[in-house]
């Protein structure tokens, strides 16, 4: 049994003209706290928007973003974690790099599964969900991917030491179960890493967002706004929270043991009728496959898409 602390870092929901500072000195405080390995949520570094607008914060493997998780890792001696936009080829793909304390990237996780309009931004991305480095076998699963059972199942079988869940998930503007559906999925944010936890016995830690959000929707779907509500936490192996982020941006730092004795990596056999997810899904989740029809269309035939990620691909800047 090893100890280990981890934090999470509660990030401002939309970049400021120093967005990465801001995330710098948070990340300074959580390496002045013990942290060593640090958690950041998904596209930590732009806004969460759904339409083509956001490519332009797109960077390439090696590019800015992947630069600042090294530097900041190196100079603060710890891992440090987060999903970015990345360029690749012809295409966009949301891209979980940790970077090591030597201010190398020892391992990515891609988003296996773009969610709802999600997949107008960028392409799925399969792949191994696991990062073994000097600390563990480091599970990782962006956002969405946290709910579906392909991607627990090939999580699992890779044998993580821990699970981490960077997040982008605002409040749903609006759901087919009102008030009350929001309300659940509230509830299922904040519950579900414990809930995790305490089904495979491994640490869990997630990373989201806080404050206004808005976006422009592609096509001729209205704008919409509402808000990231956080609920950043660490949660031990066997499913008791060791820290809650407050209402507010903030890094938290907490103690986890790694224990292998008590680990068991499997989704329990009872959750087999909730497939593709793994908990009973809400009833907003049924209409995702349509809105992903539709917006696998939108990506595949946008005019400009291939040819700016291709410019994206090659250049190292953000804007």
């Amino acid at each position: 049994m090893r100890k280990l602390k981890l934090a999470v870092i509660q990030s401002p929901s939309e970049p400021g003209p120093a967005h990465l500072d801001v995330l710098g000195e948070l990340i300074g405080d959580a390496a002045c706290q013990g942290a060593q390995l640090v958690l950041l949520p998904e596209l930590f570094a732009m806004p969460f928007h759904f339409d083509p607008g956001v490519w332009q914060w797109a960077t390439p493997r090696g590019g800015k973003i992947e630069g600042f998780l090294q530097s900041t890792a190196k100079s603060a001696g710890i891992y440090l974690g987060g999903s970015y936009l990345e360029a690749r080829g012809s295409d966009f793909f949301n891209t979980f790099a940790l970077a090591g304390p030597a201010g190398d990237i020892v391992g990515r996780v891609g988003k296996a599964h773009p969610c709802s309009f999600e997949r107008c931004v960028f392409a799925p991305a399969p792949g191994p969900q696991v990062i073994a480095c000097e600390l563990g076998r480091v599970g990782v699963a962006i956002c969405y991917d946290n709910a579906l059972r392909s991607v627990a199942d090939r999580l699992l079988g890779e044998q993580p030491d821990l699970w981490l869940m960077p997040m982008s998930a605002p409040l749903p503007p609006f759901s087919l179960g009102g008030q009350a559906g929001i309300a659940r999925y509230r509830r299922e944010l904040s519950d579900s890493p414990a809930e995790m936890a305490r089904h495979y016995g491994i640490p869990v830690a997630l990373a989201n967002k806080h404050g206004p959000w808005q976006t422009a929707m592609p096509g001729w779907l209205p704008a919409v706004r509402s808000h990231f509500a956080g609920g950043s936490r660490v949660v031990d192996g066997d499913g008791s929270e060791q820290i809650v982020a407050p209402d507010a941006v903030a890094a938290c730092v907490a103690e986890v043991r790694l224990d292998p004795a008590r680990r068991r990596l499997l989704v329990p056999p009872e959750f087999d009728r909730n497939r593709p997810w793994i908990m009973p899904p809400l009833l907003d989740y049924r209409l995702f496959p349509l809105h992903e029809w539709w917006a696998r269309r939108y990506y595949s035939r946008h005019p400009q898409r291939a040819l700016l990620a291709q410019e994206r691909s090659a250049s190292h800047g953000l804007v």
